[in-house]
């Protein structure tokens, strides 16, 4: 299916690994303008935005920056708006998440608002700036898509509300900006992945082969579907939303965890 998003123009933030190289991937496939937004390892991301043009895209663009931070969003959407002359769509995907467990007795306030400030206050910081864009060059077609979690509607282990809280905000941020935003003709909605293939699992994969499929095996066991995410499945329905196809799709939360809430 032609989604219409060839030559339109989209930042993803934290494009370069995991959930975000699948959603650059599937917007290269439909041949759009792709803006790979990533914090650290240049090489890497370079090398990841042109591999993109093989996939299909248009143009690629590769942006360093923590969106987490005021200047850093700015400058990013600035080199999005330099090289193309407008953006269409963002993704917002940059996050932080904690491989150990926090309780909440232990927990600082430092790293609570460290969490917070990067799952939650950059998606408000992109988000500004692309609502701010859309009013400066006067008309609509836009469209916002924010990266959230399972987390965001159920909990999950002990020791992680800090997380919890940031993801759960984020979809409150993402359905109140929806209802704000669409008289502007600027389309939100929200993905909620579950267990996504990253390249922390990768690395656990390539360490003890067999100690990884024994708990793949049980978190496998877990989703109706049988398998946990790649990430070019949250890239697809993505696309998907960005399109003029999803156009009655207005502060939707899309649960994308094989059935895990089920």
């Amino acid at each position: 299916m032609d989604l219409g998003l060839k030559g339109k123009t989209v930042i993803v933030t934290g494009g370069s690994k995991g959930i975000g190289s699948g959603i650059c991937t599937a917007f290269a496939e439909e041949g759009a303008n792709v803006v790979v937004n990533y914090r650290s390892d240049a090489a890497g991301a370079e090398a990841f935005a042109q591999s993109l043009m093989e996939k299909g895209a248009s143009a690629v663009l590769a942006v360093r920056g923590d969106v987490s931070r005021e200047e850093d969003a700015h400058s990013v959407f600035e080199a999005a708006l330099n090289r193309f002359g407008a953006v269409d769509v963002l993704v917002n995907n940059a996050g932080m998440v904690q491989e150990a467990t926090v309780e909440i007795k232990d927990m600082t306030l430092e790293y609570y608002e460290t969490m917070v400030r990067n799952n939650t206050s950059s998606m408000f910081l992109m988000c500004r700036e692309m609502v701010r864009h859309v009013l400066a060059r006067g008309y609509g077609g836009a469209h916002i898509i924010n990266v959230l979690s399972k987390a965001s509607i159920s909990s999950t282990s002990p020791g992680q509300t800090h997380y919890v809280t940031s993801k759960a905000g984020g979809m409150g941020f993402t359905k109140s900006l929806a209802a704000e935003v669409t008289k502007y003709g600027i389309h939100v909605n929200g993905i909620l992945p579950g267990f996504v293939k990253n390249q922390f699992q990768e690395a656990e994969e390539k360490r003890d082969p067999e100690a990884y499929a024994k708990r793949m095996e049980v978190v496998n066991r877990r989703s109706p579907i049988g398998r946990i995410a790649m990430p070019i499945d949250m890239g697809y329905m993505c696309a998907m939303l960005a399109s003029e196809k999803s156009a009655f799709c207005i502060g939707a939360m899309v649960d994308l965890t094989g059935g895990r809430l089920l």
